[in-house]
């Protein structure tokens, strides 16, 4: 079953810009909009980078879908 990556949902639902984000991560923007439209993999360093920024879990920013969810 894959994996989807709900930074984009979380970082909305706590009305962060993707810009803050990226500050807040000593990350560029466009590693932060790679991460929401691109990414395959993710570091646990950057994943524990995120969910300090967003006092969030890894398990709120990682959700497993089905195969058919998938394909949407």
């Amino acid at each position: 079953m894959p994996i989807k990556f709900r930074l984009a949902e979380i970082r909305k639902e706590r009305g962060m810009s993707q810009n803050a984000l990226a500050q807040a991560c000593s990350m560029s923007l466009q590693n932060i909009q790679h991460l929401e439209k691109k990414a395959k993999s993710v570091p646990f360093k950057t994943l524990d980078l995120l969910c300090e920024a967003l006092s969030c879990s890894p398990a709120d920013l990682l959700e497993r879908i089905n195969d058919k969810e998938a394909l949407v």
